[in-house]
């Protein structure tokens, strides 16, 4: 006859293990659920300004074509780096110079410039929503703390320097609760 050991509780080590073990699978699974859901940035928690409302953005520039889209788990080739990567963004292409519109209300977050993304300003629409716009000429409409009203000019479409091969466009990014969201969901659908 088979001994068993048993742990304080009575149960088997064994059943124990399994336990964990189904727990840890069953935990993987929510999680990648969840992350493949991602958050729902349609709907703003602390009240856009119909409470319950979605929030619907305003194109950022007039005319513009749509470029590469926000791509999430799949890559996009770049034609400048010469490799594949994600494209967390959506491209808006347009003539150099072309006037970029706030697509919404909000506050001037940061004002920058660097090598790699060109002239890029952030303005923060609420706690947990900001949009992100990059590849601006370096001369801006705005200053750091600035409010803007939807579709004030903020600046102008510049030529991205790690899509230098694209021609001129405005990268525009959506940031909910910190995490990459695909822009096109705050869009009106005759605008997409």
């Amino acid at each position: 006859m088979q001994r068993r050991t048993l742990n304080h509780t009575g149960r088997s080590k064994r059943g124990l293990f399994i336990a964990l073990g189904l727990s840890a699978i069953g935990i993987a699974a929510i999680t990648l659920i969840i992350f493949l859901q991602g958050p729902n940035p349609i709907m703003e928690d602390e009240g856009p300004p119909v409470a319950g409302a979605p929030i619907v953005f305003t194109m950022p520039v007039a005319g513009a074509t749509l470029g590469q889209g926000f791509t999430q788990g799949t890559l996009a080739w770049n034609q400048t780096l010469g490799h594949w990567r994600s494209h967390r963004a959506q491209n808006f292409i347009a003539p150099e110079g072309s006037a970029v519109l706030a697509v919404y209300a909000g506050q001037v977050e940061s004002v920058t410039s660097t090598p790699m993304t060109g002239t890029t300003i952030v303005i923060r629409h609420s706690q947990h929503l900001q949009t992100v716009y990059r590849s601006l000429a370096t001369e801006v409409n705005v200053t750091v703390g600035q409010r803007v009203t939807t579709g004030q000019r903020i600046g102008s479409v510049g030529i991205h320097p790690s899509w230098r091969q694209d021609g001129p466009q405005l990268m525009l990014e959506v940031l909910y609760r910190g995490n990459l969201v695909n822009p096109m969901l705050y869009f009106d659908e005759d605008d997409k």
